[in-house]
């Protein structure tokens, strides 16, 4: 589980780092979007 986390953490870092900021709120949506799964993850949820 950990190592997933891990791998969530690295993807959002190359996401945010390949954003340009004129796009920023489409990267929020996103952002937003992939906190609330991981929530969920840890809910047990999905």
């Amino acid at each position: 589980m950990a190592e997933m986390n891990q791998a969530g953490k690295d993807l959002s870092f190359s996401f945010q780092n390949r954003w340009h900021e004129t796009d920023d709120a489409r990267r929020q949506e996103i952002m937003g979007f992939s906190e609330k799964y991981k929530r969920a993850l840890d809910e047990g949820k999905t």
